[in-house]
């Protein structure tokens, strides 16, 4: 889509398509840079670096004990480091949620422009929008702050320029959506038509898939995600504050806003008309990773701070080291899994192999190699005369044309990722009737066959 973007076409028949932002980055990254991994990468590279600087703008007052802290349990986070360079929207949702949070708190800790400041956390979370829907999970926390502000009197200026900014930009966008689509709820509309089944389909699915949801299952996700480490902090943390009676402290706001993630993330539905929360899959929590970081370390120095322990002491330094490198312990194991993918190698084979089939020609593989293969070829395989089709999409032999040209891709690293086994992939070729040849494009690690109607 960032290619095509590149080249003036654009399917806003496709929900995926008003995630404009992250298309958008890719489109100019592509345009400078070319297409390739490192051009990939940029957009969500610099979305974890500007996280990292977002903690140092929040924490900026604090000791730097306490930016380590905040910056180890974001990218102790497992998957948020897996996921540090990947093409998706998460990543960029969570800084951008993360910005609108530190905004509000610049202004309600440290007395900075309520105009200003609202409409910057108002333009953030916009933004967030458009680079996916899922930051309408945040809506309870800002609700909660709202409400908590007003019941007390305070930040009145930086609410209704909040609700202002965002009501403009709302209005805004489904102007512009009824001008370019004909209709302002376009985006929705597209949604719900390709809206499918999933494991996240609560109201179609059995009884017990929703009760293992919000169980064991959402508890599975706080210890796969290492979340966990977040709700245990906040809940001590609040514990901690009704003992000493500082609930109506500045720090009280800290566990609450993170219990309000926690309730969220399992009951939070993204849908208008049935209960449909976020998935089990940790990529979809990535955007209050940031947040949760930042409530624990502040957390964390309050009590450091309401005890008096001796903070610049080796002994106190050498402790917080050992917790920083304790959080990203998981970062390394992932690191060291993401190794054992291989993916140099890979990537290496089908740069070898894709230059050496001949067009026209229809190539067949599985999911992973009908996506990545254009992507290896920097989306020049027209030129190439290939096109890239899913081998479940084959049809009969007897009836196709037997002067078209066809191959099938095979190779651990793309079955794997797809879920498929070979004998599924034997199965439908013999069931179509094709026998495979052994083609010159073959290399080391990656089968190159033609298909053959078979005699």
């Amino acid at each position: 889509m960032g290619y095509d973007l590149l080249h003036g076409k654009a399917d806003w028949t496709h929900p995926f398509t008003y995630r404009i932002i992250p298309i958008t980055l890719l489109a100019a990254c592509y345009r400078l840079f070319g297409v390739n991994d490192w051009a990939s990468a940029i957009p969500a590279m610099t979305a974890s670096f500007c996280i990292a600087w977002l903690f140092y703008r929040a924490l900026r007052y604090q000791a730097w004990w306490v930016l380590a802290l905040a910056i180890s349990a974001y990218f102790g986070m497992r998957w948020n480091t897996f996921y540090s360079d990947k093409i998706m929207a998460d990543i960029l949702v969570s800084a951008l949620s993360l910005g609108a949070l530190v905004a509000y708190l610049n202004h309600r800790w440290h007395g900075a422009s309520p105009i200003r400041n609202a409409a910057l956390a108002a333009l953030l979370l916009f933004l967030a929008y458009n680079c996916k829907g899922s930051v309408i999970l945040l809506a309870p926390v800002f609700i909660l702050l709202l409400l908590l502000d007003l019941w007390r009197g305070r930040s009145k200026t930086f609410w209704f320029t909040f609700i202002g900014v965002n009501t403009a930009l709302l209005l805004a966008y489904l102007v512009a959506c009824y001008v370019f689509f004909g209709s302002a709820l376009a985006r929705f509309q597209v949604i719900e038509a390709h809206r499918y089944l999933n494991e996240c389909s609560y109201d179609i699915l059995p009884l017990s898939h929703l009760i293992e949801r919000l169980t064991t299952g959402y508890w599975a996700m706080l210890v796969d995600s290492r979340m966990v480490v977040h709700l245990v902090i906040a809940i001590l943390f609040l514990t901690y504050l009704l003992i000493r009676r500082r609930l109506r402290s500045r720090e009280a706001i800290l566990p609450v806003i993170a219990i309000m993630v926690f309730l969220s993330i399992n009951f939070m539905t993204i849908s208008f008309n049935s209960y449909n929360p976020v998935c089990t899959d940790p990529r979809h929590i990535m955007l209050f990773g940031p947040i949760l970081s930042l409530c624990s370390a502040l957390s964390v120095a309050s009590v450091v701070e309401s005890f008096g322990l001796h903070k610049k002491s080796p002994w106190f330094e050498m402790g917080v080291i050992s917790i920083c490198i304790a959080l990203l312990y998981p970062a390394y194991q992932i690191a060291t899994y993401s190794k054992t993918l291989e993916y140099d190698k890979v990537k290496a084979r089908y740069e070898a192999a894709l230059p050496r089939l001949q067009g026209p020609a229809v190539v067949y593989g599985t999911r992973v190699t009908r996506m990545i293969s254009p992507y290896i070829l920097g989306f020049k395989h027209e030129e190439q005369k290939l096109t890239f089709v899913d081998f479940r999409d084959l049809p009969p032999c007897n009836a196709i044309s037997t002067d078209t040209t066809r191959y099938i891709l095979q190779t651990w690293y793309a079955d794997w990722h797809s879920k498929v086994g070979s004998t599924e992939i034997d199965t439908t070729l013999s069931n179509k009737g094709y026998i495979r040849k052994p083609s010159e494009a073959s290399v080391t690690g990656l089968d190159v066959y033609l298909l053959k109607c078979d005699p």
